[in-house]
C-alpha cells in the first residue's frame, strides 16, 4: 500500500507493508527562491531519510531546465562542470549540490529527485541571480540660471527592476527623471542612464546631490553624493608691446580654445600658451603672438578669439 502527503517543506511517501509495519522516504529543502551573485557559490540544499535502506542502494538526480546535472547510483556522474555532490555527504543522507561561479544563465528552477523502489520523490529549488549596481555621476558642468541636466548611470545590476531617485541635501527628492534609457548588456546585465533636467540657481552652488538607487541585491540604498560643477565666463584682455598677448582669466572648466585672426584671417601656430589653475578653482591662460618685422605695419588688427563651452558663442577682443 502506497500513501503520500506532504507537510511544510517534506515530501513524504510511505510503503505500507502487509504486516502493517511503514517505510517512509521524506525530502527536506530550504524555503525557495536561494538568491545568488556573480561568481559565488550557492547551495542546494536536498535531505532525505530512508529509515529502510541505505543511501548506496538508491538513485539521486538533479536537473535544470530539464537537463540532467548530476546522477549518483554507488557512483558520482557529473554533467556539468559548474555543479559539485560529494559522496561522503549522500552516506549521511544530504543530497545536496553546489553551484560554482553562478551566472545569469544559472537562474531558474532546479529539481532534486531521488528513487529507491518502491519509494520515489523529488523537491524543486527556485535559483534567482543577483547582481549588484555600479552608481557614477558623469563629470560635466552647469551654468547658472541656464536649462542643465544631472545624469545618474547605474551599470551592471540585475534583475531589471530598480529605483532611482536625486536627492538634494540628503533630504529633499527633486522631481523624476526627465528621461531614462535602459539596455542589456552582453553578460545578460542591465545599465541605465537617469537625466534629471533643471535649471541651477547660485543657491545650487552649494548644494550637496545624492543618486540614491534602491534594487534587490543591496540591504539597503546605494549613495552616490556629489556637487554640481559651475561654468565660469573668461575674461578677456588683449595688449600690444614688442608682440601681442591675450590674457583670458576666470574660466572653469580647463577646457579653452584661443587662436589669433589678423585683419580676420586665422594666423597660423604654434602660438605660446601657457595655463595655470588659481587659488579659487578657475583657470587663466595667457596666449603669445610674436611679431616679425612685416607684421608690425601700422594699421593690422590683430584678434584674440576664444572659444570656452561658458560661452553660448565664441567671444573675440582685438
Amino acid at each position: 500500500v502506497l500513501k503520500f502527503f506532504t507537510l511544510g517543506g517534506f515530501f513524504c511517501l510511505f510503503v505500507c507493508l502487509k504486516n502493517g509495519s511503514c517505510a517512509e522516504l521524506n525530502i527536506t529543502t530550504d524555503p525557495s527562491p536561494v538568491t545568488a551573485k556573480l561568481g559565488s557559490e550557492v547551495l542546494l540544499k536536498c535531505l532525505f531519510s530512508n529509515t529502510a535502506v541505505g543511501a548506496q542502494d538508491i538513485d539521486i538526480m538533479w536537473y535544470f531546465n530539464g537537463r540532467e546535472l548530476t546522477h549518483f547510483n554507488r557512483n558520482i556522474t557529473i554533467n556539468d562542470t559548474g555543479v559539485k555532490m560529494n559522496e561522503s555527504d549522500l552516506q549521511q543522507r544530504n543530497a545536496s549540490v553546489f553551484l560554482s561561479n553562478v551566472k545569469i544563465d544559472d537562474e531558474g528552477k532546479y529539481r532534486c529527485r531521488i528513487i529507491d523502489m518502491p519509494y520515489e520523490g523529488e523537491k524543486y529549488k527556485t535559483v534567482e541571480y543577483l547582481a549588484v549596481p555600479q552608481v557614477s555621476v558623469p563629470d560635466y558642468f552647469v551654468t547658472e540660471n541656464r536649462p542643465s541636466d544631472v545624469e545618474c548611470l547605474v551599470d551592471g545590476y540585475y534583475p531589471k527592476d530598480l529605483q532611482v531617485s536625486l536627492l538634494q541635501d540628503s533630504q529633499v527628492e527633486r522631481s523624476p527623471p526627465t528621461r531614462t534609457e535602459t539596455h542589456r548588456k552582453d553578460d545578460g546585465t542591465f545599465s541605465s542612464t537617469f537625466t534629471y533636467f533643471f535649471i541651477p540657481t547660485n543657491k545650487d552652488k552649494e548644494a550637496l546631490y545624492t543618486c540614491r538607487v534602491n534594487h534587490s541585491s543591496l540591504e539597503k540604498p546605494l549613495r552616490k553624493p556629489f556637487r554640481l560643477s559651475f561654468e565660469s565666463t573668461p575674461r578677456i584682455l588683449v595688449q600690444s608691446i614688442n608682440d601681442v598677448q591675450c590674457s583670458v582669466d576666470g574660466y572653469y572648466p580647463e577646457d579653452l580654445g584661443v587662436m589669433w585672426l589678423k585683419d580676420g584671417q586665422v594666423l597660423p601656430g604654434p602660438h605660446k600658451t601657457t595655463t595655470q589653475k588659481k587659488e579659487n578653482g578657475s583657470f587663466s591662460t595667457t596666449s603669445i603672438y610674436s611679431l616679425t618685422p612685416s607684421d608690425k605695419k601700422k594699421g593690422a588688427v590683430y584678434t584674440c578669439h576664444v572659444n570656452h563651452s561658458s560661452l553660448k558663442k565664441p567671444a573675440e577682443e582685438s
